[in-house]
């Protein structure tokens, strides 16, 4: 506590003064006679200073004359030695011992005489120092760095708790070292990791704790760091770890350069990608779930990466998204439109606490006169020896026999009956039919028969033997369902799902020769090793797998007749075995689906043969052709062409796109037909044009010539209208028709008539304020005599208004939205606590002995709380219209205030 540390030092200084003098005095009994030092005094003075140090009281003495009725006295807090007495001469003469230094002589840490209490203290004489002037005093005293950040105390108080002290500190610290030696620091006394808020484009840099030290050699990273693949074609990556990274570039003889990398570190989650069926018209929110139907997953934060209609997205409260990471949640933005046609595909790691998971990663690339050839090896393993997640003898025994299924183990625990818990018994059960089922689960209040605590985990429909029941009970029950013709009905099972243990490795090596500045050919391999349960040695065969890729690129070459035209190609072959399994996707995020492909989870092997080439002016004048033919077991065995032009004459602006596509799978086969021209006419800054898409996919029999399924059918029409970006006033208009088809009876027929229109304006009246407005009208139709009418209107909007005042030192950013969303569904239990402290009683109001939620009430007396409500979490959403209202005002003292 600081008052006890000074009071400490006071008693230190009184201590070391008091053994200073007693020390002294000691010297002076035992010193020699030449020791001493003797001055003449006048008399006439009553006060005067012998010695420039401070003498010891104990050895002053009058030694001529040798009879006197004066005495001496001497101050040792000013040194001034004081006579008393009348004398009888003109002088006398003094002798005395002194200290090695003076005690009367002031010292500080900060002068005092340089502040004023009735001014406010000024820097200029740091500002220019000065020979007069000691350098500032620092916290971090580091010469040569640049440190910045902040350091925060507070006190917490609330009706429902006592008050508590918290703190933190975020310190970045940048600068040399050594003349060859640089830092780049972020340190924080958080928690880590510190999840921000995901309503920003970039995340704040003390999210991350982390310390670089930079060489011209290399690098060193450690803390939260960022493991990232580098140029290759099979290993993909992106980890957010806590870890150690270590990067070298240096030169082998006089014509080999090469880079070296390794990292090890902890991960602090898995990766996943799922696709997020839409609701039309409603913008969010979306939960998340894991790979293996996980509910209520924590995102990482800056992990995700999200993809509409095969784009990628920009998180921020202005642009496309913003995603709560604790939730798992994300909302769309008014500028981004959902329909039940728009396709949702998100990657993103989750937060997972069930083992403790390492990775390690290395690289070596290395270049020699033309070839270039490297090395990535990429490990990611859980330890199954120390499960963060309890498991007793008898899991690990289940798990090690379910090879690469699900790991279910037993949920089912006695714990003896309880009158506020939802417990079961163990019953036979016979069906009508004659059928004998053991062991069903059922819930009961039976106090002889019901200790039993059971858990039950969702799996798909027709999957399990128990539902979900919807009463009243305080808590969740579950009914067993008797399955019929052997086909289960429920999509509840007792068991408890128990992650198991995994382990991925890919290693990757490739080689490229040059044959010119854009011309090289190239060959790269890859190994992948996948074991989903290292608790079991069964099914283990499938863990190996190999890939291969060769080609020839050019770059980019410009033709012998005309300097301005670039001419490029690419020429590849490329196979995977059966078993080969990536980190990550390292494909497009729509690839298989512009094959037809439902789901990349098959394990077939793959061969794709690509050939393209093209012509490049600039961004108004190119050609692009491909052609792709690729063979995967019987889900693949066809080609694809893809044709982009573009062309600029005079003021029209023509473009030109078209994919084609024949893939014939096992006894059906998918034809893909896909167009899009656009002409566009400019005036002035501006821009007016007609924009037709059509994308006619269907899935039939040949041999019936019916169509059976289509991922996608319709015919656009769209006018559009827009200003130049230069503009004080930017405007962006258009209306589109739309028409869906849908198999009916093995042909295609018009299900949906849709119009849309779209309005974006910006404007600036001045340099200090900025208005944006967006507005989108949908009006959807159902078209087919088989569906009721259902006929939607939808409006959505956004305005923001941005001010500045006073020179930029008050702030005003107020923006209004509205929009269809969801609520999430809230559903809540009673537990019961200490006595006293909760703030409900229950009341047994039709006595059966079972707590339902309508007989819990709010406590008045304090012997009757008993029962606190507490909200369980759900994933189920109801529909309703969102108005968000947000409004911040910022105010900052003034700028010149630092000057004065």
């Amino acid at each position: 506590m600081p008052g006890l540390s000074k009071q400490i030092a006071v008693y230190v200084k009184v201590f070391l003064l008091t053994f200073a003098l007693w020390f002294g005095s000691v010297i002076a009994l035992y010193a020699q006679e030449d020791d001493i030092r003797c001055r003449w005094v006048t008399t006439k003075l009553d006060t005067f200073q012998l010695d420039t140090l401070s003498i010891l009281p104990a050895s002053l003495q009058i030694k001529t004359p040798a009879q006197s009725n004066l005495t001496l006295n001497y101050d040792l807090n000013t040194g001034q030695v004081i006579l008393i007495g009348e004398a009888s001469v003109d002088s006398i003469e003094i002798c005395y011992r002194v200290l090695p230094f003076d005690l009367a002589k002031r010292r500080y840490h900060r002068d005092p005489l340089r502040y004023d209490s009735l001014e406010r203290y000024s820097d200029e004489l740091y500002r220019f120092p000065t020979p007069f002037v000691r350098p500032r005093e620092e916290i971090f005293k580091l010469e040569g760095l640049q440190k910045s950040g902040n350091l925060t105390r507070g006190i917490s108080a609330g009706n429902n708790q006592s008050a508590f002290v918290n703190s933190s500190l975020n310190l970045q610290i940048e600068g040399q070292l050594s003349d060859e030696i640089s830092i780049l620091a972020n340190i924080s006394d958080q928690d880590v990791p510190f999840q921000p808020e995901g309503n920003t484009l970039q995340l704040q840099e003390f999210d991350r704790v982390f310390v670089q030290l930079s060489h011209r050699l290399g690098s060193m990273t450690v803390g939260d760091v960022v493991l990232k693949h580098k140029e290759n074609y099979f290993l993909k990556y992106y980890k957010n770890v806590q870890g150690g990274i270590l990067d070298a570039k240096y030169t082998i003889g006089e014509k080999s350069k090469a880079n070296t990398s390794v990292g090890f570190a902890v991960a602090k989650g898995k990766f996943a990608s799922i696709s997020v069926p839409p609701l039309e018209g409603v913008q969010g929110p979306y939960r998340l779930t894991g790979p293996n139907g996980e509910r209520f997953i924590i995102i990482l934060a800056n992990s995700e990466k999200v993809y509409i209609d095969g784009k990628l997205m920009t998180r921020g409260f202005n642009y496309d998204y913003v995603i709560d990471y604790n939730l798992a949640e994300i909302i769309f933005n008014t500028n981004i439109q959902i329909t039940q046609f728009t396709r949702i595909r998100i990657d993103f790691e989750y937060s997972e606490q069930n083992y403790t998971r390492t990775i390690f990663t290395g690289s070596h690339y290395q270049n020699f006169k033309k070839l270039d050839f490297f090395f990535n090896i990429h490990r990611a393993s859980d330890n199954p020896r120390n499960p963060i997640i309890r498991l007793s003898d008898e899991d690990r025994l289940l798990l090690s026999n379910a090879g690469d299924g699900l790991g279910l183990v037993n949920g089912v625990d006695s714990v003896g009956f309880r009158s506020d818990a939802v417990l079961y018994e163990q019953r036979d059960t016979l069906t009508v039919e004659g059928v004998l089922y053991e062991n069903i689960w059922v819930y009961s209040t039976n106090p002889n028969l019901a200790i039993y605590q059971v858990s039950f985990t969702e799996v798909r429909a027709n999957q399990g033997d128990y539902v979900r029941l919807n009463n009243t009970i305080n808590g969740q029950v579950y009914a067993w369902q008797a399955p019929i013709n052997g086909v289960s009905q429920g999509n509840f099972i007792a068991r408890r799902i128990v992650p198991t243990p995994t382990q991925q490795q890919l290693m990757t090596a490739g080689i490229a020769y040059n044959l010119s500045e854009s011309d090289r050919v190239y060959l790269e391999g890859g190994i992948s090793s996948q074991d989903n349960n290292r608790f079991s040695d069964l099914s283990n065969a499938d863990n190996q797998g190999q890939a291969f890729k060769v080609g020839y690129l050019n770059e980019g070459k410009a033709l012998p007749f005309g300097k301005e035209l670039f001419w490029s190609s690419h020429l590849s072959f490329e196979h995977n075995t059966r078993f080969f399994r990536p980190i990550d996707r390292f494909r497009s995020i729509e690839f298989n689906r512009d094959w037809s492909i439902q789901t990349d989870t098959n394990r077939i092997a793959d061969n794709i043969l690509n050939l393209e080439g093209g012509l490049r002016k600039n961004q108004l004048n190119f050609a692009q052709y491909r052609f792709t033919y690729r063979k995967r077991g019987e889900e693949a065995d066809g080609w694809q062409q893809d044709l982009h032009l573009k062309k600029e004459l005079g003021k029209f602006i023509l473009s030109y796109d078209m994919f084609l596509l024949r893939n014939v799978q096992d006894s059906i086969r998918s034809d893909w037909k896909r167009f899009g021209a656009d002409i566009g006419y400019r005036i002035g800054g501006s821009q007016v044009g007609y924009r037709f898409m059509q994308d006619k996919n269907q899935v039939l029999v040949p041999q019936l010539d019916s169509v059976i399924q289509t991922a996608m059918n319709f015919d656009q029409h769209q006018l559009y209208f827009q200003t130049s970006d230069t503009n004080k006033v930017k405007l962006s208009m258009d209306f589109s028709l739309r028409e869906d088809n849908q198999p009916r009876e093995g042909r295609l027929v018009r299900s949906l008539y849709s119009q849309n229109a779209n309005l974006r304006l910006e404007a600036r009246p001045n340099a200090n304020q900025q208005i944006a407005l967006t507005m989108t009208y949908r009006r959807l139709e159902n078209t087919l005599d088989s569906i009721p009418k259902n006929n939607e209107n939808n409006l959505m909007g956004r305005l923001d208004w941005n001010a500045n005042f006073w020179e930029k030192h008050v702030r005003s950013e107020l923006s209004f939205a509205t929009l269809t969303g969801r609520e999430l569904q809230r559903e809540f239990v009673f537990l019961q606590v200490q006595t006293g402290v909760g703030t409900h009683t229950w009341r047994d109001d039709n006595q059966d002995g079972v707590q339902d939620l309508e007989e819990f009430y709010l406590a008045i007396n304090p012997d009757e709380r008993q029962y606190i409500k507490v909200f369980v979490p759900t994933d189920k959403y109801i529909e309703a219209f969102i108005n968000n209202f947000s409004y911040r005002l910022n105010w900052q003292s003034p700028r010149n205030w630092q000057t004065k």
